[in-house]
């Protein structure tokens, strides 16, 4: 089918357009099929199941645009976060000029999250927890979603993060809204056991349009079958034929580069990566990857950072999670340009991201956390994963190198996945279990998580509005479909065990989240977290910052992150001793932190690594330049970020606590400064350098700025151009100094914004009305609705993010029909601030305006009738907010 067709499945030929530039004049099979045959474009659900590199993903993105076009809206849900940012930049570039608005929503990226939830955009972009949270906040967000892509939905069936998948798209099956679902998965044993679930149609494909051979190298031969005609054969690549694993990988990869070709390999180890990358680079002299290089050295700062400008010298790089998110950017983007020849990598490729090259080593083992010793250990790859590092060779849509055909009869496109083999024996193990293997049975992971989460997830996102429906729900799981079950009265006790912990308040029958469990579940903390959280909170109300740190590095939550002590750390008890010296100094430390430096305490090693973790943040978000902490604390940039950001995540959960439960407000400021800072890696609150844009592994760039007095927004002038440039490099040096030109402009047109719709409260009673003013108009109200626009208003002050329960506004079951009737009365003056109050589906409503834009006249309000607002009123000149 030609591309040009599809103008008559009513998508506009300015699209179709496009496409033929990217894909060609033809569709390839999957994409017809899904089509012609099973309806894409007409609204029909659908799994695609087929191999890497079949032309799948496309499917949903014409199926998107498509449906942008006829007015309506779509949400893709993805992996990984390197995945979303792909895509992200490319729809922005492809659609941005025909008017579609793209946005990307991540734990890092939370820039769109309004315009998600109110229908404000065209195309979506979330990984699977972010799409979860979005739902718990506001499942009605789906009202406005006709389209919803789900990639690699085979992860349903991944061990850490399977069950939030699962989870979300139960809730999405049972909101009540009906939208057309395009699923794609690598090939499946049981893929019509999950379209049942789904409620899509089938359609199931094993054809590549590049030839793949997938073998097992040994002897000097490549034994392979081919993928598409399932033909086996054998060919010899380098001369060198010993029985030294290392060297004949070493050999192979150099005979491939320098026949032209582009070379990827999978080991399991980041020091294998990295030794032979070295190994590669030391051995070779291809041309320099100068882009890469100047990339690496300019924008980021760090040990590994200076290792790769070595090897990229060389055109070859190791990529592997203790690089920094920016530096893995900068690598895939050299890859793909041609820049880098020979990129050797853990599995932090094998999914997703579109890194394709014509031949791909695979190191068949890999390491992973054992579940009960918490160490690691070698297991073997499973077939599925094999078959994810494999089908990136010989991607479709990139320029390959011809290879000679067997018997001389011209040449052939085709790519190769290998594995090498130290012996005959485990070259025919190999053979068996990956050449030959099959894919494996899904198995849902939605009881593997803890069933106080499930059930607070399902209550406070309000599917769940009765204690019958929990178990309802959950009967009509994937976990359900495929023979597992949920105990009832297990679920009932769960129940009454988050009513005793005051996450839900149960009302005959009738069960809700309360403002904590919807916190909790809201930024996808468990329970035991949480119930953690309000412990320490209420016992603690000082801002320690080690304190604070060290509590959160505590948390079942922060139990996985990649910090371990050296044998010297741990013999030599340096940790302890630094907290000696900082309880000594500090008399604001917490009681756990105070008894652990009694003479006779002795601490676990748990305990160590997280007073690890804890100076080490210290240090992060202060002057001490990355490497510096990297060798100090003998962990690679990479690591540091992941620490940062879950222990962020955690900090500003704690930090809705402390509001939620009435701690000081200072504290609840203090907590969501610290966790920006560790999120900047840098405490500079009182600069402007927070908005430079700049990320976290750029903050030796933004200390090296404050350290020479370019620290505000008027420092970013022409006046400064080439201080700047020494510092950060000309690109970064003018995208800095336009940016805080456009910010000056916004700014000046924000404030005169602000003036122009502040709301006015001064209770002025008239006969029977309230009057106050909004956008400079007098509006007129019953004492009634002005009662619960002031609460809402004042909660703006007194609450953290300004939600206020239905019960805090006022006890009874008709506060949803008086707030529509405050909202109705509004309306009449058509200023648009009835469109300002907000529900949040949850039993929560707010007031849609930021604090510059609010003003009240604490002396009318302080004698005003009503006596319940003039005490509010009290409360809130008591914070000295207005």
């Amino acid at each position: 089918m030609q591309v040009a067709h599809l103008t008559e499945y009513g998508v506009p030929g300015i699209v179709v357009d496009s496409w033929r530039e990217k894909l060609g004049e033809e569709l390839l099979p999957v994409q017809k099929r899904a089509v012609v045959d099973f309806q894409v474009l007409s609204g029909k659900s659908l799994l695609i199941a087929a191999p890497t590199s079949s032309g799948k993903t496309f499917c949903g993105e014409l199926a998107a645009v498509a449906a942008v076009f006829k007015r309506k809206k779509a949400l893709f849900i993805v992996p990984l976060k390197s995945i979303a940012e792909e895509r992200h930049a490319d729809f922005r570039a492809r659609y941005s000029g025909l008017g579609i608005r793209v946005a990307i929503s991540t734990a890092d990226r939370k820039e769109y999250d309004a315009d998600l939830e109110q229908g404000g955009v065209d195309i979506g972009i979330l990984v699977y927890e972010k799409f979860n949270q979005l739902l718990v906040k506001n499942i009605d967000l789906l009202a406005s979603v006709d389209l919803l892509l789900i990639d690699e939905v085979q992860m349903i069936s991944e061990p850490v993060r399977g069950w939030c998948l699962e989870l979300a798209l139960l809730k999405v099956l049972n909101s009540g809204y009906q939208p057309q679902i395009i699923a794609l998965s690598a090939v499946l044993s049981d893929a019509a056991l999950l379209a049942q679930w789904l409620g899509c149609r089938l359609l199931e494909d094993h054809y590549r349009p590049v030839e793949l051979r997938e073998g097992v190298l040994w002897n000097g031969q490549l034994r392979y079958r081919d993928f598409n005609g399932r033909n086996d054969g054998s060919e010899p690549l380098s001369e060198y034929a010993g029985d030294d694993a290392e060297e004949l990988l070493l050999a192979n990869v150099e005979h491939l580069v320098n026949s032209g070709e582009q070379v990827l390999v999978f080991l399991k180890t980041k020091r294998n990566c990295e030794q032979l990358a070295t190994a590669l680079a030391q051995r070779n002299f291809w041309s320099p990857a100068e882009m890469a290089t100047a990339r690496i050295k300019s924008e980021t700062g760090s040990v590994l950072g200076g290792r790769l400008e070595q090897t990229l010298l060389s055109a070859v790089a190791f990529h592997h999670a203790d690089l920094s998110y920016t530096q893995r950017r900068i690598l895939e983007e050299g890859f793909r340009i041609g820049e880098i020849r020979a990129l050797v990598s853990t599995t932090t490729l094998a999914m997703g991201v579109n890194l394709p090259a014509q031949t791909v080593f695979i190191d068949c083992y890999k390491y992973q956390t054992g579940s009960r010793s918490g160490r690691p250990m070698v297991t073997p790859l499973s077939w599925s994963e094999y078959e994810g590092m494999s089908g990136r060779a010989g991607r479709y849509g990139i320029s390959l190198t011809p290879n000679p055909s067997p018997g001389g009869r011209g040449e052939k496109v085709f790519g190769r996945s290998v594995l090498i083999a130290g012996s005959r024996a485990e070259a025919e193990t190999m053979w068996q279990t990956y050449v030959e293997g099959k894919p494996g049975r899904l198995e849902s992971r939605l009881a593997t998580k803890s069933l106080y989460d499930v059930v607070l997830d399902l209550i406070a996102s309000r599917c769940a509005r009765r204690s019958d429906d929990v178990g309802m729900l959950l009967l009509k799981s994937f976990h359900c479909l495929q023979g597992g079950s949920f105990n009832g009265n297990v679920i009932a006790t769960v129940i009454d065990k988050l009513a005793e912990l005051k996450l839900v308040f149960i009302k005959d029958g009738d069960v809700e989240a309360s403002p904590i469990g919807a916190l909790i579940s809201r930024r996808g903390v468990g329970v035991a977290s949480g119930m953690m959280m309000v412990s320490f909170c209420r016992r603690y109300q000082i801002c320690d910052r080690l304190s604070w740190l060290y509590f959160t590095l505590s948390l079942p939550d922060a139990n996985v992150l990649p910090v371990y002590l050296s044998r010297d750390e741990e013999s030599c008890a340096c940790y302890r001793r630094r907290l000696c010296d900082y309880v000594a100094a500090n008399a604001a430390v917490s009681d756990e932190l105070r008894k652990m430096v009694v003479d006779d305490y002795v601490l676990s090693c748990e305990q160590n690594v997280r007073l690890k973790a804890a100076f080490l943040l210290l240090e992060w978000i202060g002057e001490k330049e990355t490497a510096g902490i990297e060798q100090d604390y003998h962990i690679n940039l990479g690591s540091i970020l992941q620490v940062a950001e879950t222990t962020a995540w955690l900090l500003d959960t704690a930090a809705g606590v402390t509001a939620l439960l009435n701690r000081p407000r200072e504290l609840t400021g203090q907590l969501r400064q610290l966790a920006e800072a560790i999120n900047r890696g840098f405490d500079l609150a009182d600069t402007d350098l927070g908005n430079a844009g700049l990320a976290a592994e750029q903050r030796d760039i933004v200390w090296r700025l404050f350290n020479a007095g370019i620290a505000s927004a008027r420092d970013f002038c022409d006046g400064n151009r080439d201080r700047i440039t020494t510092i950060a490099g000309e690109e970064l040096a003018d995208r800095l100094i336009e940016r805080f030109a456009t910010k000056h402009e916004d700014d000046k047109q924000s404030s005169q914004e602000v003036e122009m719709s502040q709301l006015r409260l001064r209770g002025l009673m008239r006969g029977d009305r309230v009057y106050f003013n909004f956008k400079n108009t007098e509006i007129d109200i019953t004492p009634k609705s002005y009662n619960y626009l002031y609460k809402l208003t004042v909660a703006r002050f007194l609450k953290p993010e300004g939600w206020l329960s239905k019960d805090e506004i006022e006890p009874g079951f008709n506060q949803a029909k008086n707030i529509y009737r405050v909202k109705q009365e509004l309306k009449r003056f058509a200023t648009g601030l009835e469109q300002r109050i907000e529900n949040n589906g949850s039993g929560f409503y707010r007031i849609n305006l930021s604090l510059e834009q609010i003003k009240i006249d604490f002396d009318s309000m302080k004698a005003f009738c009503d006596l319940e607002l003039a005490e509010l009123t009290k409360q809130v000149e008591g914070q000295n907010v207005c």
